[in-house]
């Protein structure tokens, strides 16, 4: 899945909830606008909005060296993979390993 990604997020800290300790990271997408609805309600516009998708955690210090926004081959499953070194629209983007 192509995807442009604006920027990748890691959150840890414990939950209020239930008092379990959480460690996620989140990938940042642009994603065209999307419009429908039900009789009741109708979702219109124009462009695109943000989406956020699951990351490994392990896999976000190799953007440290990416220039966001960045187009990049998305492999989506239970966690989001991204296979390094990243390619954009210019070439190869040089990520540590």
């Amino acid at each position: 899945m192509k995807a442009v990604v604006i920027g990748v997020t890691r959150m840890t800290g414990t939950s209020k909830k239930n008092g379990r300790p959480y460690d996620m990271a989140r990938c940042l997408v642009l994603q065209p606008v999307q419009v429908g609805g039900t009789q009741e309600t109708m979702r219109s516009g124009f462009g695109y909005q943000t989406a956020e998708l699951d990351l490994r955690t392990d896999a976000l210090p190799k953007f440290s060296q990416v220039k966001f926004p960045v187009e990049l081959e998305l492999i989506t499953g239970n966690e989001m993979m991204f296979e390094f070194p990243l390619r954009d629209r210019h070439g190869t983007i040089p990520c540590p390993h």
